[in-house]
């Protein structure tokens, strides 16, 4: 069985309307600081958490608006809606031993259809004349499909505590102190292990052993003296008969005290001795505030088979709950990449248990690239919105598909893109190395504007759109014109068109834009006759791009792609990169030299130069761009294109080359600061309260 959705209204900083959180047996949120992770995992601690004050629900817990003061209503409310689903019963796989009767309380929403549980907690705040007012809240059974609130009403019924204690929390906090989960859990897991244990014959012995040691202990000099003394001062202040009596003496000298006072020791130390959890680094903590919880449920799942074998009270295993949840914030905290990918193994293994699942946080990219995107749930809020959103990642449908397949491992391959504020798409790793540099050189490096940069390969543009749109992640994008290439140039600018299309839809009003004389048209009008013709037509050709730039963030370089256009800008910068007599192997004397520099060209723009068409390339200056293809060759299809840039990048350092750069980088940086500087927030609205004052 296993947590298959979660509806949360009007709790922290989820709205009034709520939102639906869909569940997998492993299942990773991700998103901004204060967008609602924590509140998620909360809210299912209130269901399930394993102590009262888990359950609790507090005033602080009710949705309020920016600005908005609690005691702005008389009354609140909020839900928390669970759709508890068993995969163990479907089909062939079905048991009629699987479902325990504490979950004979099912509903099917249509024929035939799948059977599955719904458990709500509804809670009340009202403003009663006290700082924090009055909460009252209930959990119940509801034994309807139907979400009309009459029909609910009518067929709900409370949940008795013993059925409630069948599903559990354990809500691993982003700050780890074993030692308090230790306190923590002393009345729950720990303690009902602990009070479980089969003493085997041996209570008796021990008792008689403890007993022992109390007597010993109260036979030392020194102790003997202290409580002379101490009897001696409190008999001068207090004469009563009640409490007459004081001595320093061990506590109860029985076997349960003995076992609540065992703790986690660690041995050995650098000095070989034993130390305690508190002693253990801040990663060490961190890493066994983890394993606890999996060590103990580990040890409940044995007992349900065989508690006797173990050591353990065979009426244990009826008391066991029957789904544990494990959410688990920020794992990431104080531990390496290499202990990560162990953290999500073990996580990733417990979650394939029958009787478990696994909810994480995370904002470490080491973690993302571990987890399958499928798993991730996205949050939207904290610093741009007023209450929380979440998203699943918008894949390709067709899993069989090779689009699927790209995205999926890129999104796999650059997490990053997960936390950005702005996403800038680019061909390939010149332009990851080339737009970092041009960030940090205009004065906002990437990371202070939470920008990232993931490499497209020219494949699939539309599918990344769709994502990040849905991820509520602005992007703009950097593609290669390839002017006078096979397929692109004009079908470059046609194939854009195609993905925005694709992304859109053709009726989508995103396609729009303002033609030169004023008119408003759709783009998904604009056939191939209008956008292609001669490659000569540069000055058409320029039109577009600038529309595609202006309208739809959509850049291009040109007139080749950011290789040449760097080159074109910076030939001394990287020409220099030629050891001595190094370089492309070019004749001295013309017309041999034109004549190889137009062959290095045409073996640049064409498949086979050998059949290309004797004007290929006439749409490139001849004295300023001709010339460079045949460095082009020497650096970056004949060299490496990474190791050229990052020369490049070393020789500019210190320079003011941003005044230098090509165009279309300049209009992309200024576009990406355009749209990630910051809009001053609206003052706060005021509430009726303070308004009236």
């Amino acid at each position: 069985m296993y947590i298959s959705s979660v509806l949360i209204r009007g709790f922290r900083c989820f709205d009034n309307d709520g939102q639906y959180l869909h569940l997998n047996k492993f299942t990773c949120l991700v998103g901004p600081n204060a967008s609602g992770k924590t509140a998620s995992m909360l809210a299912l601690v209130r269901m399930f958490g394993d102590t009262q004050a888990d359950r609790t629900i507090r005033a602080s817990d009710f949705y309020l608006r920016p600005g908005e003061q609690l005691s702005a209503v008389d009354e609140r409310y909020l839900s928390i809606d669970v759709k508890l689903e068993f995969p163990e019963v479907v089909g062939d796989a079905a048991d009629g031993m699987a479902i325990p009767e504490t979950f004979n309380q099912m509903v099917v929403a249509e024929a035939g259809g799948n059977l599955y549980c719904r458990i709500r907690l509804e809670a009340t705040w009202t403003k009663d004349g006290t700082a924090l007012g009055e909460v009252q809240q209930k959990l119940l059974w509801i034994l309807t499909p139907s979400d009309d609130p009459d029909a609910i009403k009518d067929n709900q019924r409370s949940i008795k505590p013993a059925e409630r204690a069948r599903l559990r929390v354990i809500y691993v906090p982003a700050t780890r102190d074993p030692a308090a989960q230790i306190r923590a859990s002393s009345a729950t897991v720990f303690g009902r292990l602990l009070k479980a244990i089969d003493w085997g014959g041996h209570q008796a012995a021990i008792q008689g052993k403890l007993e022992e040691l109390k007597i010993g202990l109260s036979q030392l000099t020194g102790l003997e003296t202290m409580n002379t003394q101490v009897q001696k001062s409190w008999g001068n202040l207090y004469e009563g008969r009640v409490a007459a009596n004081v001595s320093f003496q061990s506590e109860q000298a029985d076997t349960s005290s003995l076992l609540g006072m065992l703790v986690p020791t660690f041995a050995p130390n650098e000095q070989g001795q034993s130390i305690q959890a508190a002693e253990l680094s801040d990663g060490l903590r961190s890493l066994f505030s983890l394993s606890l919880p999996l060590g103990f449920y580990r040890i409940e799942e044995q007992l349900k088979l065989a508690a006797t074998a173990a050591g353990f009270r065979a009426d244990i295993a009826g008391a066991l709950p029957l789904l544990t949840i494990f959410a688990v914030e920020e794992p990431e905290n104080h531990l390496s990449p290499h202990y990560l990918g162990k953290v999500v193994t073990e996580l990733n293994q417990i979650a394939n248990d029958p009787n478990a699942q696994v909810m994480l946080s995370s904002h470490s990219p080491s973690i993302m690239r571990r987890v399958e995107p499928d798993d991730v749930r996205y949050y939207l809020g904290g610093e741009t919105r007023a209450s929380t959103e979440i998203s699943l990642l918008s894949l390709p449908k067709d899993q069989t598909d090779e689009a699927f397949k790209y995205v999926r491992e890129a999104v796999r391959g650059y997490p990053e893109l997960y936390f950005s504020r702005l996403v800038a798409l680019g061909e390939g790793a010149s332009e990851e190395i080339i737009l970092r540099k041009a960030f940090e050189a205009s004065g906002t490096p990437l990371d202070s504007l939470f920008v990232s940069v993931v490499p497209l390969g020219g494949r699939h543009v539309n599918h990344f759109w769709r994502l990040l749109h849905d991820l509520g992640i602005p992007y703009v994008t950097l593609l290669d014109l390839d002017r006078e290439k096979e397929g692109a140039g004009w079908g470059r600018l046609r194939y854009v068109r195609d993905q925005l299309i694709a992304r859109h839809g053709a009726d989508s009003p995103e396609l729009q834009y303002t033609a030169e004389g004023g008119a408003t048209c759709n783009l998904a009008d604009v056939n191939d006759e209008l956008l292609g013709g001669d490659e000569q037509d540069t000055e058409r050709m320029g039109s577009w791009i600038s529309l595609y730039q202006r309208q739809f963030n959509v850049f291009f370089a040109k007139p080749l792609d950011i290789d040449f256009s760097m080159l074109k800008c910076f030939p001394d910068i990287y020409q220099r990169q030629a050891p001595a007599n190094g370089g492309p192997r070019l004749p001295r004397d013309e017309p041999a030299l034109t004549n190889a520099r137009i062959a290095r060209m045409r073996q640049v723009l064409a498949a086979d130069p050998t059949t290309a068409p004797a004007t290929l390339g006439g749409s490139y200056d001849n004295t300023t761009e001709v010339p460079l293809f045949a460095w082009y060759k020497y650096l970056f299809l004949d060299g490496s294109k990474p190791v050229s840039h990052m020369r490049a990048m070393v020789a500019l350092e210190g320079s003011n080359w941003v005044e230098d750069m090509p165009t279309e980088l300049k209009d992309l940086v200024a576009r990406v600061k355009a749209i990630t500087t910051p809009i001053p927030p609206p003052p706060f609205p005021q509430d009726a309260e303070h308004a009236a004052d």
